[in-house]
């Protein structure tokens, strides 16, 4: 049963904001809370990223993101090979194979990762589906 990105993502990240596993390490970050003006403020900063860039080859011979993408979602290939390029460019790693992870549903994953990823990774991951979806569409990769 495919299931919308969105819905994935949130519930994921929804999950691992409330501390669904059972270290006391959910959501923490050396910077502390992030506020409302911080949220904005790293929005900006990924969309002006994701902008100043081409789509990228994700550079992985097995694309782990595209396929995970294509089997979760509707959307084109090109759309999820231009939405992987902008996760190898604009994510950290784990901010990258946590979304890989959610598409695929793998929640034990989600939740190991999740333990390792500071509250900056997570807001990147949470907001990057909606943002390059966004940008791989006006780029034309919807078709």
């Amino acid at each position: 049963m495919k299931y919308s990105i969105g819905l994935l993502l949130a519930g994921s990240l929804a999950l691992a904001a409330c501390g669904g596993g059972s270290d006391d390490t959910a959501m923490s970050d050396d910077d502390g809370p992030m506020t409302a003006e911080m949220s904005q403020d790293l929005a900006n900063d990924m969309a002006e990223s994701m902008n100043d860039g081409e789509a990228m080859d994700s550079g992985r011979e097995d694309d782990d993101f595209t396929a995970a993408c294509l089997n979760a979602s509707n959307m084109p290939e090109a759309m999820c090979t231009c939405m992987s390029g902008k996760a190898t460019a604009n994510l950290t790693e784990n901010g990258r194979d946590f979304l890989v992870a959610t598409l695929n549903e793998n929640s034990d994953r989600v939740m190991a990762l999740r333990g390792q990823m500071s509250l900056t990774e997570m807001s990147q991951a949470g907001m990057f589906m909606v943002n390059a979806s966004t940008e791989c569409a006006a780029e034309g990769h919807n078709q």
